[in-house]
């Protein structure tokens, strides 16, 4: 016996879809996989185990459909879409395209800000101490130390970062590096940071960000202008002390004030720096050298190091892999030599390898030589046949 056919009108269809987004955004339904004409709909549920669940509406229970029960969304999804596809072939239909209704967003809970005042405050107290655990001693006594000033964790907490604890141990991750190479301007790779903070990646280069806007930290980008090439960047930890022109104005605005040069000076009516000598100069430079111009980027680098220990092995590039990068990085003519010599060897007839006397680094080496030198020449020719034509032009008629 053929089962009528469902039919539902313009408003019955607006009713049931209200209904359904109603459901899912009250949580009641996680959510719905329907028809595009909404006359069939299966509801998505999520028990206490965290499994989903089809729940069957009433005219899938008369059409004797079993409910589904499965631990992955997609999963659920696809035994929805089948048990539709069964209801409308056992009415005589042909199968109805399909439409999922997302599930609603997560709520985001909000922080409870409690307020320091209603607790009590920290205070000194004495306790028995176990004999085997040993309560630390003075600062002279375990030096090596790490100080770093209170002001810059009250200036942390009273901003606007959002991460505030990986802000503070970012912080102290620079001042460790600080107190370890004797110097407020420093050049360290992120791992380091990262080793020393406990958090990784991305949160150490966000707090890192958060830092130089609130005034604690200066980088210095480490990018080769003219390539595509960057070296390490470089750092310089800003003081949270305000000098006899910056006590009238703000915490913030006299940050921003003296927190302007990478140089914080010792000399200008401040306290002197931790890594001053008794004469009041510092023995330890606090200029960052802008790296050289090179000629290659570490991308191309490693290419042609590539073909080179294809040609003469590993044992090659990691005994003179130095020096054939400093080869790339002389001069454009020198890089321009480097690849011309590894492309010559490739032009060599692979029977005629065994015949070269030389190692295959040094025959690399000396095709470099040769190459350069008639690149060079090249250039002068030019140059020359240039300023002919420039003396030929100059002449009257």
């Amino acid at each position: 016996m053929k089962i009528a056919p469902l039919s539902l009108d313009d408003r019955e269809q607006h009713d049931r879809r209200e209904l359904i987004q109603s459901k899912i955004t009250t949580r009641k339904w996680y959510s719905c996989v329907a028809s595009v004409d909404l006359r069939y709909f299966v509801p998505i549920i999520v028990d206490a185990k965290g499994r989903y669940e089809t729940s069957r509406p009433i005219e899938f229970r008369r059409l004797g459909i079993k409910g589904k029960m499965k631990k992955f969304f997609s999963h659920i999804c696809s035994d929805a879409e089948k048990m539709i596809f069964e209801a409308a072939a056992i009415r005589g239909e042909d199968p109805p395209k399909l439409k999922i209704f997302d599930p609603a967003p997560a709520t985001q809970r909000m922080p409870v800000e409690k307020d320091p005042r209603n607790f009590p405050e920290p205070h000194a107290v004495e306790f028995t101490i176990p004999a085997n655990f040993r309560p630390r001693l003075t600062p002279k006594t375990e030096a090596p130390f790490v100080w770093a000033a209170e002001a810059a964790f009250h200036r942390i907490q009273e901003s606007d970062i959002a991460s505030k604890g990986t802000a503070m141990l970012t912080y102290l991750a620079h001042v460790r590096i600080s107190n370890e190479v004797l110097s407020h301007t420093y050049r360290t790779h992120s791992i380091h940071l990262q080793k020393r903070a406990g958090p990784k990646g991305k949160r150490v280069r966000r707090s890192n960000r958060a830092l130089v806007r609130i005034g604690l930290l200066f980088a210095h980008r480490g990018v080769i202008a003219g390539t595509a090439g960057h070296a390490v960047n470089a750092y310089t930890l800003g003081t949270t002390y305000q000098r006899g022109e910056d006590m009238g104005c703000s915490v913030p605005e006299a940050s921003g004030t003296f927190n302007q040069s990478p140089v914080v000076p010792d000399n200008k009516g401040g306290p002197p720096s931790m890594y001053t000598c008794k004469e009041g100069t510092s023995k330890t430079s606090n200029r960052v050298r802008a790296p050289l111009k090179a000629a290659s980027t570490r991308k191309l680098e490693n290419t042609l190091l590539a073909g080179i220990e294809a040609i003469c092995g590993q044992q090659e590039t990691g005994a003179n892999g130095g020096l054939w990068r400093t080869l790339m990085r002389e001069s454009a003519d020198s890089l321009r030599a480097v690849k011309n010599a590894i492309e010559d060897w490739k032009l060599i007839r692979p029977d005629l390898h065994g015949g070269i006397k030389k190692t295959r680094g040094a025959w690399l080496i000396d095709r470099y030589r040769r190459d350069l030198d008639q690149i060079q020449r090249s250039h002068e020719n030019r140059h020359a046949e240039r300023a002919v034509t420039r003396l030929g032009s100059t002449r009257p008629a």
